[in-house]
């Protein structure tokens, strides 16, 4: 399968990615922000339950590189639409195997994923910029909780 920008392939639509095909860095960044509202629709489509914004952003990157049926299974064994937050970061340990190996860097995305999800929202600096802290620490329904808009369906 051919890949280009941040993993966009043609199966995810327009542009259709051929052998050799150039893109600028400026193109690779419009592709990608259009590529990852399908992961976020994902996660608001299949997740029932109130999130943070980090928890929104390690399900987005989770979903992004699983399979829809792997992130299905992933909410179900860690009952996340039940309201069980904290076993998200195990079972997504689980998911860091492909072509019947475990892979080092699935095994570190996975853990940082893990960690995102389990992170504060106050607590996560990026630029060594102190933010402010959320005093509902990473519980859900607080003012930075991203609406989930749709329910999953059978």
């Amino acid at each position: 399968m051919l890949f280009r920008s941040w993993g966009h392939s043609s199966k995810l639509g327009y542009p259709h990615v051929y052998e050799g095909m150039t893109i600028t860095q400026e193109r690779a960044d419009e592709i990608f922000l259009n590529d990852i509202k399908v992961f976020e629709n994902k996660v608001k489509h299949y997740v029932n339950v109130p999130l943070n914004q980090n928890q929104f952003d390690a399900l987005v990157s989770t979903v992004y590189n699983v399979s829809t049926k792997h992130f299905i299974e992933i909410i179900d064994k860690s009952e996340l639409n039940k309201g069980v937050y904290d076993k998200v970061p195990a079972v997504l340990m689980e998911y860091d195997i492909a072509g019947g190996k475990e892979l080092k860097g699935l095994t570190r995305r996975r853990k940082e994923e893990g960690v995102l999800f389990s992170t504060p929202v106050g607590k996560v600096t990026n630029n060594n910029t102190d933010v402010p802290k959320n005093p509902e620490n990473n519980k859900p329904n607080t003012q930075n909780d991203v609406p989930v808009k749709r329910k999953r369906t059978p």
